[in-house]
């Protein structure tokens, strides 16, 4: 202890302090340390939010050709956009649970008795006194008689939750007699379909409809093909999608073939006949909006061709949107009814879809060549596909393992505007992911 010379009194020393300055220093030390902590982890952040969105793509383009390989048949990946500004985005992979080609069943006809522990009917279900058909004629394919309901159990659990579910088949209008042509002949093929009893009362289907021409027995005058949603528990009463204020956007029954002329824009594909073996794949998807005030809608697509021809890679009808019952939209199983007379159905395909969502903020878009330009080899040469071209969702892949198209995606984080390109090959169905587009394109 010091002490003053004069009076010795003991002095103490003071205590030394930081300056205001020193603190103002330290503060903005530690402030610039947090700021470039959390710079570098947000880009972390944001580099594997791009990552594990480009890493789903490629595992499921992966799942879905190894898929069609295996089972033999055309599989697909989709990507559905769940908001308007493309932020969220779910995925779904072919994944057929029912295939029945009806191989196995005892093969038996309306004038022979039900065969002991048929297996069709543990399968299948009709509203004629619950009899399943098997042909014993050789062909192997379920029999649907007129007015009559035949929906596949297998998938009865009915949910009320979003779902995707395609249900695909073969079918033929049988050929009847003069005398009993009927003015017009239709079958529809339902999915989503909810029941009671061997009535369905709920569901969406693909109608196929022919105007037999008079007095020429098997020729027609017309045909058509439209997308329908059930409206009653009547047989084949069902309300056609049409361009109505309860279908947004507005668009018209697609007519196939027409005598009078095909509809506005729309080159006709085949013209449905009787007797002859046509596939059809209903494409079923039920959204719940992440705005609730959008709420649920359901998108309905179809194709139709000619069996033996490839499988287009444009829908013959739709996309629609049908918001008007959506919210009660079930997951049920497949159906099949026809009118004017009765049809074959043979390779049945039913397909729900498990759905995986993208990484939120990701927006997904597929890119399609400009007009006129043949060989596409820079990037001003590609732009983003419409809605209905045949290089958008979804993502086609062939038994053999090839794609419909050559593929181009665009992954854009909507925060950051980071890329990345997703390239799929046509004749290999691989894909891959760079950094630029240049690279992506480059063959």
């Amino acid at each position: 202890m010091l002490c003053h010379p004069l009076t010795l009194t003991p002095v103490r020393r003071r205590a030394r302090a930081f300056t205001l300055i020193e603190l103002l220093v330290v503060m903005g030390i530690i402030l610039l340390m947090v700021g470039i902590a959390l710079v570098s982890v947000n880009s972390m952040l944001r580099s594997s939010r791009m990552s594990r969105a480009v890493g789903l793509m490629l595992a499921a383009v992966d799942e879905s050709r190894t898929m069609g390989m295996t089972v033999r048949s055309t599989t697909q990946v989709d990507v559905t956009r769940i908001d308007q500004e493309g932020s969220t985005n779910r995925l779904s992979v072919t994944q057929p649970y029912f295939d029945d080609g009806f191989e196995s069943y005892t093969p038996y006809g309306p004038n022979d008795p039900t065969p002991v522990n048929n297996p069709a009917v543990q399968n299948w279900v009709s509203g004629d006194s619950g009899k399943i058909y098997v042909e014993n004629d050789g062909t192997r394919c379920m029999l649907v008689r007129s007015g009559f309901w035949y929906f596949n159990v297998t998938g009865k659990v009915e949910s009320q939750g979003d779902f995707e579910t395609n249900i695909s088949a073969r079918v033929k209008f049988l050929p009847v007699d003069a005398a009993k042509v009927a003015a017009q002949r239709w079958l529809q093929v339902v999915g989503a379909a909810k029941y009671s009893g061997a009535i369905v009362t709920g569901g969406y289907g693909v109608t196929l409809k022919i105007l037999p021409m008079p007095g020429a027995l098997g020729r027609n005058a017309a045909s058509s093909i439209f997308l329908a949603a059930a409206g009653t528990p009547m047989p084949g009463n069902y309300q056609a999608l049409t361009g109505s204020t309860r279908i947004p956007p507005l668009q018209p029954n697609l007519v196939v073939d027409n005598s009078t002329g095909f509809a506005p824009g729309y080159t006709p594909m085949t013209s449905l006949v009787q007797g002859v073996w046509y596939r059809v794949s209903l494409l079923i998807k039920k959204i719940t909006d992440v705005d609730p005030k959008v709420g649920a809608r359901v998108i309905l697509s179809a194709k139709v061709w000619a069996d033996g021809q490839m499988e287009p890679s444009d829908w013959t009808v739709g996309p629609l949107q049908d918001t008007g019952s959506a919210d009660t939209a079930q997951n049920g199983p497949g159906a099949f009814i026809c009118g004017g007379g009765d049809i074959h159905v043979d390779d049945v395909k039913y397909d729900v879809r498990p759905i995986r969502y993208f990484p939120q903020g990701i927006r997904i878009d597929a890119m399609a060549a400009k007009p006129l330009v043949p060989d596409p080899i820079n990037a001003s040469d590609w732009d983003i596909a419409s809605p209905d071209s045949p290089v958008n969702f979804p993502l086609s892949f062939r038994p053999d393992g090839t794609c419909g198209q050559r593929y181009l995606l665009r992954f854009t984080d909507t925060t950051t505007g980071d890329r990345r390109w997703v390239s799929i090959d046509q004749n290999t169905g691989r894909a891959r992911a760079e950094h630029t587009i240049d690279k992506a394109i480059a063959k």
